[in-house]
């Protein structure tokens, strides 16, 4: 298993203490390795955690390239520090650009990757840029995350779809979100669980709302024959009183 996707950090983090303090030289020479840029659109490479700090508050996304450098270099601290590479994104508006067009999930890692071969080509699709840094930005601030299951009380919906197998871990700020895995199949044993636990609330459901109404149309007809009683002898009770007295003379 991974990490939770708790583990997730904004740049509020990363260039303050106490996360400032965590970065390691070799997190510094893998976000230089990762094709990251300055705002002239040059390689950032060879920087010590200073400097990334003055990089990061001048980035906007008013130069995609540089945003998008910047987000990424957030999203690969976060990976480098806990957050499981392979954990799903909810992203649908980028999910078309992996061949996604159902469940809009993709794998944070080929988010990754698309982000660098976005960045070697910096001038020639920013608008897919811009796209992709709003995802990662949304994903540093633990808004887009999958989960494979409840946690705590939540009650899941399951959503399918073609994932090749990935499972994210348990966390996330989306507890209603239950990710299936499978190649365009429905994972049997999720939604099995899922659907019986449906038709028995729906069984349920439908017998108290039957019973309901069985005992309101009882209710109804013996209420009903109760005042037909009264009224039948109420009715007795009058004509025995207005019978008038026959008097009988003998003479």
């Amino acid at each position: 298993g991974g990490a939770s996707a708790e583990a997730a950090q904004a740049g509020g983090y990363w260039t303050k203490n106490p996360g400032l303090a965590t970065i390691t030289p070799a997190d510094l020479a893998a976000l230089s390795a990762s094709g990251l840029l300055k705002a002239d659109l040059s390689p950032f490479t060879g920087f010590t955690a200073a400097q990334f700090v003055t990089w990061h508050n001048a980035a906007s996304s008013a130069n995609p390239p540089y945003w998008l450098s910047d987000v990424l270099a957030l999203s690969i601290l976060n990976v480098r520090h806990g957050v499981n590479p392979d954990i799903l994104i909810k992203a649908p508006t980028i999910a078309p650009l992996f061949g996604i067009t159902a469940h809009f999930f993709v794998p944070l890692s080929a988010i990754h990757a698309k982000a660098k071969l976005l960045l070697a080509t910096p001038l020639a699709d920013q608008a897919t840029q811009l796209a992709i840094a709003q995802v990662l930005k949304d994903t540093n601030a633990n808004q887009n995350f999958a989960q494979p299951g409840p946690c705590g009380a939540s009650f899941p919906t399951v959503v399918s779809g073609n994932l090749n197998g990935l499972q994210p871990p348990c966390g996330g700020s989306n507890p209603s979100l239950l990710v299936a895995s499978g190649d365009n199949a429905e994972p049997a044993a999720a939604n099995d669980a899922f659907a019986e636990a449906n038709r028995a609330y729906l069984g349920a459901a439908i017998g108290v709302a039957v019973l309901a109404v069985v005992a309101a149309v009882a209710a109804f007809f013996i209420v009903r024959k109760l005042r037909a009683g009264r009224a039948l002898k109420q009715s007795r009770s009058d004509a025995a009183v207005s019978m008038p007295e026959v008097q009988i003379s003998v003479d």
